[in-house]
């Protein structure tokens, strides 16, 4: 299953979102990224599945790191958020 199995508007935001949170310049703009790879993830339980395979969770874990970034506090709750919701629900019980 790939991106093409998610609904074409959903399939241009999470590639948006992605393409944001990669290379985002700004502070704002990966907060803003991460926002919208968590309400995606809420969204869609596919689309949660599909998030991780498009390259998300490097730039959000790097994002929570990043303590000296102007405007670092709003995007750390934000990656933290977005890690969050990509988590829930992941979880295996084993017997």
């Amino acid at each position: 299953m790939g991106a093409a199995a998610v609904d074409g508007a959903a399939s241009a935001s999470m590639r948006a979102a992605v393409s944001r949170l990669s290379f985002g310049a700004a502070a704002e703009e990966r907060r803003d990224a991460a926002g919208e790879v968590a309400r995606l993830a809420r969204a869609d339980e596919r689309t949660k599945r599909l998030l991780p395979e498009l390259g998300v969770v490097p730039p959000l874990l790097d994002m929570l790191a990043d303590a000296d970034a102007r405007g670092a506090a709003g995007a750390r709750v934000a990656a933290a958020g977005a890690l969050l919701e990509l988590a829930r629900g992941t979880h295996r019980l084993v017997d």
